[in-house]
């Protein structure tokens, strides 16, 4: 019979494994999302100088740098630490986003929740076709499906619950042209990752749906 000790050191072996490597991913070339709203138009609108709420949506995936420190996540004797993602995809309003886009965990945010359950914020930066950014604050819970695969490299993420049981939503931090001076909400659609097939790590990808107001 195993301990609870042992037991716990089982989900955290599996968890380091896991979170060394769950943003190592190989980015999916089918990003395209339909429709995607045609940014002159958009422009057309902003400039008149009137906001408008309008659906915001987006199809992405990312890749692990690992060349940024990790950021720990607690407790840091578990020894799990989560890396900073270039994002790839596209998003109605900013079409086809650009590199130098990324999700970076805040430190200090991070935390072991449940043998397979770690709850983290990260502040993600997308810069559309145009140039123009919008900067999120993403409250993001990750759980890990052991009984699918031991080795804890298949799994979904969402948006992390509140006090009251509702999903917390993305919301806009900062927006620079165009955007800003934005308000918006996104909420996380069939959130996954699973073992990368052609290297280590895992492939993950994500949709978001929400509404945005500028």
């Amino acid at each position: 019979m195993k301990t609870p000790f042992l037991f716990r050191l089982r989900y955290v072996f599996a968890l380091t494994s896991l979170f060394a490597l769950i943003f190592v991913l190989s980015c999916t070339q089918d990003t395209a999302i339909d429709p995607v709203e045609d940014l002159s138009s958009v422009n057309a609108k902003s400039s008149k100088g009137k906001k408008a709420t309008r659906a915001w949506k987006a199809k992405l995936t990312n890749v692990g740098d690992l060349t940024i420190p990790l950021v720990p996540c607690n407790p840091v004797e578990a020894g799990l630490a989560l890396t900073t993602n270039f994002i790839s995809g596209n998003m109605t309003h900013m079409g086809k986003i650009q590199m130098g886009s990324y999700g970076r965990p805040q430190p200090g945010t991070c935390n072991l929740t449940g043998p397979n359950t770690v709850d983290v914020i990260f502040n993600v930066n997308y810069i559309g076709a145009h140039g123009d950014m919008i900067t999120t604050v993403e409250h993001v819970t990750l759980t890990v499906d052991f009984e699918a695969d031991p080795t804890g490299l298949t799994g979904s993420f969402d948006n992390t619950l509140d006090g009251n049981g509702d999903r917390i939503p993305i919301t806009i931090l900062s927006g620079t042209g165009r955007f800003e001076g934005a308000e918006g909400k996104l909420y996380f659609k069939d959130a996954i990752f699973t073992p990368n097939p052609d290297g280590p790590g895992t492939v993950s990808s994500w949709r978001l749906e929400g509404e945005i107001t500028y």
